[in-house]
């Protein structure tokens, strides 16, 4: 990181923390921000080893659902007599009377209407899990089977990721997936610092770094240019047509930015509009 002099850019969301760091010395404050790193690692990699995998989301998703519509069903199944004793006391117990079913059986209640309407987007939550990630039973496949690295993406790309961001902000440019760069030297020892590199770990950062760093690269720059374009935009007229060509200039390079940070983070956006039919065993 020598010779650590940080690069601070304009709004940046962490200037509060750059205020903070005033009194201590160039070094020191490359010190925390790499132990930091480290730590943010080794915080990836456990939460990695300790989420859910998918089909214990769905399952759970599914479980509550169930629940909720038993609940839903003894309400609604209660006799005359029972509703009127249950809303007698519903004032003792601080619970409105519009959400428990009316003594005169002419309804179900608020309760069980919004129960009803939360299982069923616990449903549509079900189905959008399983177009997202292809299959209707949502099974394990491949390598990342925990839920949070099918969702964000594997903790080694994350990490590239973070470990890119710290590199540009000490030296502007200069990182580089060459596999003999200060960058990759930089990586694979914060990685080695953090946590106990095997082989198959030296090679996957390896080829994240090949795999990702030209993505972020042209991610730092679209956001450097969509900043100077909300500069602009700011002190132009909202009705004349220069304002009409940066809007579609920003909207553009967002999707640009959006393309490129998909290289780290999966793209969620759906693989198909329809829920995979379910296959019937044999």
């Amino acid at each position: 990181m020598e010779p650590f002099a940080r690069v601070w850019e304009r709004g940046e969301p962490h200037d509060e923390f750059r205020r903070r760091t005033k009194e201590i010395t160039r070094r020191e404050l490359a010190q925390i921000e790499v132990e930091r790193l480290a730590e943010d690692l080794n915080s990836m990699l456990y939460r990695a080893r300790t989420s859910p995998r998918l089909k214990d989301v769905v399952a759970g998703l599914a479980q509550s659902r169930e629940f909720l519509e038993a609940a839903n069903s003894a309400l609604s199944s209660l006799d005359g007599w029972s509703r009127f004793h249950l809303a007698s006391r519903s004032e003792l117990a601080g619970i409105e009377a519009k959400w428990l079913p009316p003594p005169d059986c002419s309804g179900q209640g608020d309760f069980v209407e919004l129960s009803s309407r939360i299982a069923r987007q616990i449903d549509a939550t079900i189905d959008d899990l399983r177009i997202r990630f292809g299959g209707h039973d949502t099974a394990d496949r491949g390598g990342r089977n925990r839920y949070e690295e099918r969702f964000l993406g594997s903790v080694k790309g994350r990490f590239v990721k973070e470990a890119f961001e710290l590199f540009e902000a000490y030296h502007p440019g200069r990182a580089t997936s060459h596999a003999e760069s200060k960058f990759c030297e930089f990586v694979h020892h914060v990685y080695g610092y953090a946590t106990k590199v095997t082989k198959e770990d030296s090679i996957a950062i390896t080829y994240k770094l090949r795999e990702i760093v030209g993505s972020l690269r042209k991610a730092k720059k679209l956001r450097l240019e969509i900043r100077k374009i909300e500069e602009r935009m700011q002190v132009v007229s909202r009705d004349s047509i220069e304002y009409e060509v940066l809007h579609e200039a920003h909207k553009q390079k967002r999707k640009g930015v959006a393309a490129a940070d998909s290289k780290v983070v999966p793209s969620l956006v759906p693989r198909s509009k329809r829920v995979p039919a379910r296959k019937e065993p044999k």
